[in-house]
């Protein structure tokens, strides 16, 4: 168990890649529930006030098995395009798996950038905090887009990118409240 942390950190780090985790269907659907309970946690966090606007906890629920399906379906089907799908176990389970511990250390910011009021100073770093941290994410999942596809770095981040803005342009449009 100790191994898989240190690989799932050092691919954070971009030391390792998804090739240097075992292709392990029973890993794959373990990253694939704490993916989603992680995405769900973290679409509950939100303004402290209650109001008309405010989603239930229904469609927190929805948001997080929406971006969990949806990680899974894009990451899937690219390495499909591109002849990969040896590599799904592996590439899958790399990107679950930063994204929980990603999202694990996003928690705190955004209760942060929640708790604070809008026109204090410290929202500033809350936000300057998530920003980094989303920019983190996606040069992570461009690190392992390029070892899973044998791309160039270059071309590993274009998918990235592609993938972050079409995820966040349909949780907008999907979940208006969660953006």
């Amino acid at each position: 168990m100790q191994r898989l942390l240190e690989v799932f950190i050092g691919i954070c780090f971009r030391r390792y890649g998804p090739e240097d985790l075992p292709d392990s269907r029973f890993l794959l659907q373990t990253c694939i529930v704490l993916y989603a309970i992680s995405s769900i946690v973290f679409s509950s966090i939100g303004p402290g006030d209650q109001t008309a606007n405010q989603p239930g906890f229904p469609v927190i629920i929805v948001k997080g098995l929406f971006d969990t399906a949806y990680s899974v379906f894009w990451f899937a089907l690219l390495l499909t395009v591109f002849n990969r799908l040896q590599r799904a176990n592996q590439t899958l389970t790399a990107i679950l798996g930063i994204g929980v511990i990603l999202t694990i250390i996003a928690l705190p910011l955004a209760v942060g950038f929640y708790s604070v009021p809008a026109e204090s100073p410290t929202i500033a770093y809350f936000t300057l905090g998530l920003l980094l941290l989303t920019g983190w994410q996606v040069t992570v999942i461009g690190h392992i887009v390029h070892r899973a596809l044998g791309f160039p770095l270059a071309g590993g981040l274009a998918f990235a990118i592609l993938y972050a803005v079409t995820y966040f342009a349909l949780v907008w449009f999907l979940f208006p409240n969660l953006g």
